[in-house]
């Protein structure tokens, strides 16, 4: 699956049309995205919004070839009904602050945090019902924190990880009953007790 920084940088958003003025949409070729400009939030200095041609993303970039210049501000990318696919923020070419992931329906299906291109902050996720599938949090890129998982919402997984490792109690559950305890130090199960 390509990363959503690859598909602005270039792949399946390639066709870039800078839009750097609403009054200069239609010269530019961009009047299909006029609405979503006019709704759009403004980019940060020194770097202009940018549009595919087949409309299916949004973001900032800092030079006039979208291609040449590296992702700068906040971006959207589209399904091809026009709903959001992804959301976030560039800073200087990397993910920074809030990122959202939605499924096609449009029900959320990820937020997190980055810092400095690493995953940093709070983590959570949701199936295409909304129903919750993970939470944790990242520290500098590696998992950090009280994380529970769930892939159908029946069997659950806790435990804590410090540096990317597991650390202390794990447990697994099956319809609320416990079905494993194991023991972590340092990423490293010790023995049953």
């Amino acid at each position: 699956m390509t990363s959503v920084k690859d598909r602005v940088r270039g792949g399946s958003i390639r066709q870039h049309v800078l839009c750097a003025t609403l009054a200069g949409v239609t010269a530019l070729g961009c009047a299909s995205t006029v609405r979503r400009l006019q709704h759009y939030p403004s980019c940060p200095d020194g770097a202009g919004p940018a549009s595919t041609q087949s409309g299916d993303g949004l973001g900032c970039y800092r030079t006039a070839e979208p291609d040449e210049g590296e992702p700068h501000g906040p971006f959207v990318t589209f399904y091809d009904d026009g709903r959001p696919e992804a959301e976030g923020n560039f800073d200087s070419g990397n993910l920074d602050g809030e990122f959202k992931l939605y499924w096609p329906n449009g029900k959320l299906r990820a937020q997190l945090h980055f810092k400095g291109a690493k995953k940093h902050g709070a983590y959570a996720s949701w199936g295409p019902e909304g129903n919750p599938r993970a939470t944790g949090g990242y520290r500098h890129g590696l998992m950090h924190g009280e994380w529970r998982v769930s892939e159908d919402g029946s069997v659950w997984v806790a435990g804590t990880f410090e540096g990317g490792k597991q650390q202390g109690r794990f447990v697994y559950y099956e319809n609320g009953k416990l079905l494993l305890e194991e023991w972590y130090d340092d990423g490293v199960r010790r023995p049953a007790r």
